[in-house]
């Protein structure tokens, strides 16, 4: 949602699926337009100013007009380069957009895009190697970018793409993969398929492999259990969803 409007995406593939621009106050349909012809989003659109991000499942992030719909610059994520398709959405933040793709990279390209040209290459871009089988949108603080991975949490200079340090998690395998980070008062909040959550210290430790402020079980009571969603911070407290486990709270230092 932004400016009194809501932003309903198609997800996944299929011809005929627009994207639907709505007044928040009234439910209007504003506009509708096609993310592409043949693919829907991948995730949620990002929204800066007045132009709404979107990724779609066949490689492509386009940059909308939020007033109308028009697609007024866009790029093509793999361009023969082996990337990979996009997983996840795109984030904006300072005058950049971030997209991870399946093969474990990163892109990010100027969030005005490249005038005159309509379609743009990447400002940088970062090729971890691996990327979460799960949700993995980058979240993006001040003047870092972070992605998640399998076993790792990845944090990347926003301007350069440097590695700046990596973020270990206990385990190996699918259960140990990391999902979207989400950053609330200095502190990187992350989860792991194998039901559990990570916090590490936002600003690093000082070298290029830090070990979680502290980690815990999300509902040890729950064998089984999944989380493949981000988590998120309310009111003082950290919510975690897990299939099968539920939803649950844990109180965030720093919060009055």
């Amino acid at each position: 949602m932004a400016d009194g409007r809501l932003f309903a995406l198609p997800v996944g593939g299929g011809e005929g699926s627009p994207m639907v621009a709505l007044d928040a106050a009234t439910g209007r349909r504003l506009w509708r337009a096609y993310v592409t012809r043949t693919h829907g989003a991948t995730g949620v659109a990002a929204i800066s100013g007045a132009l709404a991000y979107v990724v779609s499942g066949d490689g492509v992030l386009l940059a909308k007009d939020v007033d109308n719909g028009v697609n007024r610059w866009k790029a093509f994520l793999d361009d023969g380069g082996g990337l990979g398709l996009p997983v996840g959405s795109a984030s904006v933040r300072g005058g950049r957009v971030f997209v991870t793709t399946e093969r474990g990279s990163v892109l990010a390209y100027a969030a005005a895009g490249c005038p005159p040209a309509l379609v743009c290459r990447p400002l940088w871009v970062w090729q971890g190697g691996a990327s979460s089988p799960y949700e993995s949108t980058p979240a993006v603080g001040r003047t870092t970018s972070f992605v998640g991975a399998p076993n790792r949490l990845h944090a990347l200079d926003a301007s350069t793409g440097r590695r700046r340090w990596s973020g270990v998690v206990e385990g190996f395998g699918e259960d140990f993969a990391v999902t979207t980070p989400v950053i609330a008062n200095g502190v990187l909040y992350v989860t792991t398929v194998g039901n559990r959550v990570y916090a590490f210290a936002s600003a690093g430790c000082g070298a290029s492999t830090c070990r979680p402020l502290w980690n815990g079980v999300i509902n040890p009571e729950v064998g089984n259990s999944t989380a493949t969603d981000p988590p998120s911070v309310s009111h003082g407290a950290l919510y975690v969803t897990a299939w099968v486990a539920g939803v649950t709270r844990f109180a965030v230092p720093g919060f009055p």
